[in-house]
């Protein structure tokens, strides 16, 4: 998954430049580098707001200012391959006004429920990042040496990178934490370390080791079917 990109992020980057090689029937695709001006791609992002390719409905500022970082870097390589001389025409692109940023909902206490009820192998993980307040990456890093059974502490001292891949301790005081786990967190934590085989807290299920982006992805797509289920 380490390299220059990861095949998940490849996926992503190559639908985002579609959309642009299939909008209006290939028209930017047909068209030389240099000739492709802010007002030709300014429709294309407009349109990509009154329609998002994948689900239909309105598309998010934020995924909207990765489309357009997306076809903007195709323009920085070309300059920077000395195969194109003008300004870059993403530079002067506009959001639409009326497109929103993506908000978060708090948990409340039905789904926190479901979450502590439902029997699953990301329910470990969940209940850390919920009780705990531990980021993916912080978790990703957590080993059982970090956890104080004794006195029923969390150390959080360090971060694994999934952009850089790599391990990184907590530079600043606010990243290093001594987090108190309550009963219920103990009580999991506790089980879990006796079936533990591997050193970190939260392990790949093939071959155990440290989680990947690609197996957190498919673990907590599986955790949501698994929860929709138990609210039915």
């Amino acid at each position: 998954e380490c390299g220059d990109i990861k095949d998940s992020e490849y996926k992503t980057l190559k639908t985002r430049l579609q959309y642009f090689l299939d909008y209006k029937g290939g028209m930017l695709a047909k068209a030389k580098l240099n000739a492709i001006l802010t007002s030709h791609l300014q429709p294309a992002i407009n349109s990509l707001y009154n329609k998002n390719p994948a689900t239909g409905k309105h598309t998010s500022k934020r995924t909207i200012e990765r489309y357009i970082r997306a076809i903007a870097n195709v323009f920085e390589f070309a300059r920077k391959e000395r195969a194109y001389n003008y300004c870059n025409p993403c530079d002067d692109l506009k959001v639409p006004k009326n497109a929103v940023a993506q908000t978060r909902t708090a948990l409340n206490k039905h789904t926190i429920k479901l979450v502590l009820n439902t029997e699953h192998r990301a329910r470990l993980p969940a209940c850390i990042m919920m009780l705990a307040g531990l980021r993916r990456g912080e978790l990703t890093a957590l080993k059982w040496s970090d956890i104080d059974f004794k006195n029923k502490i969390i150390n959080v001292n360090k971060s694994y990178d999934f952009k850089q891949c790599e391990l990184k301790e907590t530079k600043t005081k606010a990243g290093m934490r001594k987090i108190p786990m309550n009963n219920y967190l103990f009580r999991l934590l506790s089980e879990a370390k006796k079936t533990a085989k591997g050193d970190y807290v939260i392990e790949k299920s093939r071959g155990g080791g440290r989680m990947t982006e690609s197996a957190w992805k498919r673990l907590f797509e599986n955790y949501m079917v698994a929860l929709r289920e138990a609210d039915e």
